[in-house]
């Protein structure tokens, strides 16, 4: 826990020592109190930004929770089970959480400057370089899934489909790209903490009906609806207010590639030992994913990025 708290020391400490570099690191509030023209917007803005936060985070932890108050006297070795398999799926979401940090200051001055053409070309390029991602990470956690839970103990076995509900259920919001990020940087702000909200008492509802009647699948389930309901209303909403819309044909070329490697690698024969299988299963995946995904030209705007981050 002490390492774990040093990291954000440690960014702390380099934030501040780079902002001194620049001449903008200055102590004291001199100049620092908020006009009143903008204080009503900024605790609104506030307060619908810090709702949606929370939410988030109820979410990210309601599922075992109500594992753990629903399914008796085995309840913590089930929650147990659920997090190593939830925390396996949401892996899926890790490139969107690293594209979001990056495009946040993008999305915001294009809005600033109402710059409808940047958000569309934003929301478009970070949905597909998301999507690509994702089904890449999908298709080495779906073929991996097996030797995996090899290396666990026998009682975790069961999880494996949770891990598989998880990840589909982040690699399908990963599909949409900027679209929590547009909308919360827009005047539309509030229907970002209004949808979070929402999808907590879905996901609160769906958890005590699918809980009791399929375990630990169950709250897999629930997240897995709740996410998608969300995100498609989200999604709408985009297009019915701003007509901004990230789908094209390469959605399905990817589909396409990522099915038939789910499909063909069970097939492929291996050694028989979990952990040099992992390894020669993810290298495979990766060939069998990047070449066709090259040969079909998908991957254009990952090569313009690694253009930029080599310049």
């Amino acid at each position: 826990m002490l390492l774990y708290t040093l990291v954000f020391l440690l960014c702390t400490l380099a934030l501040v020592l780079d902002l001194k570099r620049t001449g903008n690191f200055q102590l004291g509030w001199k100049e620092r109190w908020l006009p009143k023209r903008l204080r009503r917007s900024m605790a609104s803005y506030t307060v619908f930004t810090f709702s949606a936060s929370v939410a988030g985070i109820i979410l990210g932890n309601m599922d075992q929770m109500m594992i753990g108050a629903l399914l008796g006297d085995k309840a913590l070795i089930y929650v147990a089970q659920y997090a190593v398999a939830f925390y396996f799926g949401s892996v899926i979401a890790a490139p969107g959480r690293a594209l979001q940090q990056v495009a946040a200051p993008l999305l915001a001055d294009a809005w600033k400057r109402d710059d409808r053409a940047m958000v569309s070309e934003l929301y478009k390029r970070s949905a597909f370089v998301q999507w690509l991602a994702s089904a890449l990470l999908f298709s080495l956690m779906a073929t991996g899934l097996g030797d995996f839970f090899q290396l666990l103990p026998s009682t975790y076995a069961g999880a494996a489909q949770v891990a598989v509900i998880i990840g589909a259920a982040y690699l399908l919001s990963g599909s949409l790209g900027l679209s929590w990020s547009i909308i919360s940087m827009s005047r539309s702000y509030w229907l970002d903490a209004i949808s979070s909200l929402t999808m907590v008492a879905l996901n609160f509802t769906l958890n005590y009906v699918l809980i009791l009647r399929m375990g630990l699948q169950g709250a897999a389930w629930a997240t897995f609806i709740s996410l998608t309901a969300v995100n498609i209303v989200r999604t709408w909403f985009l297009w019915h207010k701003y007509r901004l819309w990230p789908f094209d044909a390469r959605f399905l070329m990817v589909l396409g590639i990522m099915l038939a490697i789910i499909y063909v690698m069970p097939w492929v024969p291996l050694t028989g030992t979990p952990l040099i299988d992992l390894a020669l299963r993810a290298v495979l995946v990766c060939v069998l994913f990047g070449l066709p995904a090259y040969a079909l030209g998908l991957l254009k705007e990952v090569e313009a990025m690694v253009v930029k981050v080599r310049r």
